[in-house]
């Protein structure tokens, strides 16, 4: 996985970098901690909007994708990376676990990227763009295996 101070490939950067952060979200649909996590990212991209633009990377096809967005309320921007285009952001990105995010810099480079669910490092992406990403009454476990 590329880490933070990397400048990050052009893979989906042509068309979304601007002159704020993007964050990119590499999920597959059958992951039970994607489906954990997605809707907390969401929560964070509603909540930031303005402030960054968030993008999701599904692994799966169009159908699965959609039925997925479906299930879980999702509304982020969705580009596919599948077998169909060889993984080619994932190879890029050099993902070897689902969910990876990785925060890029308007100039390109990666300011930050994990994988899993980690409470600390969703509660980290949310407090960088001034959001509470977790409510004091839900029971979030610190980690989320898959």
């Amino acid at each position: 996985m590329l880490t933070p101070g990397t400048k990050a490939p052009n893979f989906a950067l042509k068309d979304w970098l601007s002159d704020r952060p993007l964050v990119l979200v590499f999920f597959k649909v059958a992951c039970p901690t994607c489906q954990y996590t997605m809707p907390f990212v969401q929560r964070i991209a509603n909540a930031a909007a303005g402030k960054a633009t968030f993008l999701a990377v599904s692994q799966d096809d169009a159908s699965a994708t959609r039925e997925f967005y479906e299930t879980y309320g999702l509304s982020l921007p969705v580009l596919p990376d599948t077998k169909k285009e060889h993984y080619a952001g994932a190879n890029a990105y050099r993902i070897e676990f689902v969910p990876t995010v990785f925060v890029i810099s308007p100039e390109g480079m990666i300011t930050q990227s994990f994988t899993g669910f980690v409470k600390a490092d969703l509660d980290a992406l949310g407090k960088q763009f001034g959001v509470e990403t977790f409510r004091q009454r839900e029971k979030v476990p610190a980690l989320k295996p898959g």
